[in-house]
């Protein structure tokens, strides 16, 4: 992936990549800790399963990051 440009994304997409040092973070000062996430679906009175499996994954991905802690390229990440 080396050159292929920015991107600013959530750090749970990219956690393994910036672990093994495929990824390289930058512009760290700009970076924030914290933030909101919001999914939304079209008004009914449940989400369908699939969209109710996507926010639970979501959830659990972004619980493991927050317990995780900081990324470096030394850092090592449980699958």
């Amino acid at each position: 992936m080396t050159g292929q440009g920015l991107t600013c994304v959530p750090l749970f997409t990219v956690r393994r990549q910036l672990a093994s040092g495929e990824l390289e973070p930058v512009l760290t000062s700009f970076m924030k800790s914290t933030g909101k996430l919001r999914i939304v679906w079209p008004s009914s009175r449940h989400p369908t399963p699939k969209v109710r499996a996507f926010v639970d994954f979501v959830a659990a991905e972004l619980l493991v990051t927050e317990r995780a802690g900081p990324v470096s390229a030394t850092s090592q990440v449980s699958a």
